[in-house]
């Protein structure tokens, strides 16, 4: 408990203890995943009586990389955040669901509460040049499976092949971040789609500005605030997203107002591969418009650094130690 990587727990807090004495930080942050984490920062806070800042990035209950088999692994994990979230100066989440669900579990202090997003690195974009390609690029950048199921896409494409497969014929559809092809991708399509293991981070940044389009896909049951730093990547560079995405997801909202490509909520197969059609043989263009250029303001990395030191620094000049009941 909380998760497996508590077996380095001990080995970690060592090595926590010696940076607080060399450096003498003015608070602690830690960051979740992995649970441990908090663990860590919790025990901090009380050996070395300084301000603590608990960072989520997913859930405590119900998240992907929580496991309870058992009630009794239920109870022990509901009363281990109770005693965190109830000990800790400050709680960042990175999106309003996964702030309320934390406010379920322990809704004292309200106020010690933010919800800070991912974002990203506009000089990611800026020191990047895009990748040489004489096709039009379809571009889906990360991992498959889990929360990013392919599943609806493979097979609304592999319909979209049958029924109309000169739509098609110019473009390349190409995965980054995933070395073989999945069982599930359809033969008559698979000289269309490319699969190419994980690249670095600029070289992904090069396919990006490359790409004349983008995907996106998530799973039908996915947890309402899941959102992925890939998003917001998505966005910054600009260019129309063909996005699968269950309603009411914190992703899916974001998308929606983004609004510069196709959002498809309801999971049918034949809708999506119709609306697929349609994407493919739209000229997009380029993002304009303030809204689009609000939305990439406002989820620059430097925005979130901004918010993330303004509690660091209410922490510190309050002098605030711990916050109960």
């Amino acid at each position: 408990m909380p998760d497996s990587k508590i077996g380095w727990y001990p080995f970690a807090w060592r090595k926590l203890v010696q940076l607080i004495r060399q450096v003498q930080p003015d608070a602690i942050l830690s960051t979740s995943p992995p649970l441990t984490a908090h663990l860590l920062g919790m025990k901090a806070k009380v050996r070395f009586n300084l301000p603590w800042l608990a960072d989520f990035r997913d859930y405590w209950l119900g998240g992907e990389f929580v496991y309870t088999p058992t009630g009794i692994h239920r109870f022990l994990h509901r009363k281990l955040a109770v005693r965190a979230l109830q000990t800790a100066d400050a709680v960042v989440s990175v999106s309003d669901p996964i702030q309320q669900s934390l406010l379920k579990i322990k809704a004292s202090a309200a106020q010690k509460y933010f919800v800070i997003p991912n974002g990203f690195d506009p000089d990611d974009f800026e020191k990047v040049h895009p990748k040489n390609n004489s096709e039009k690029l379809f571009l889906y950048m990360g991992s498959l499976g889990g929360a990013n199921d392919p599943g609806p896409f493979f097979r609304a494409l592999g319909q979209l092949g049958q029924r109309n497969p000169a739509v098609l014929k110019n473009w390349k559809i190409l995965f980054i971040g995933q070395p073989l092809a999945p069982q599930n991708l359809p033969a008559h399509v698979a000289e269309q789609v490319e699969f190419v293991p994980y690249v670095t981070h600029p070289a992904a940044i090069g396919y990006l500005k490359a790409a004349a389009a983008l995907l996106f896909t998530l799973s039908a049951n996915v947890n309402p605030g899941f959102v992925t730093g890939k998003i917001f990547e998505y966005i910054a560079s600009g260019k129309p997203i063909f996005a699968i995405s269950p309603a009411g997801v914190e992703a899916t909202k974001i998308l929606q107002e983004y609004n510069f490509g196709r959002v498809i909520t309801d999971f049918n197969i034949d809708h999506i591969s119709a609306e697929l059609g349609s994407f493919l043989e739209t000229d997009f263009g380029s993002a304009s418009g303030k809204s689009i250029e609000r939305l990439r303001s406002r989820y620059s990395r430097k925005k979130q650094t901004q918010k993330l030191a303004s509690v660091l620094d209410r922490l510190e000049k309050t002098g605030q130690k711990s916050q109960n009941g």
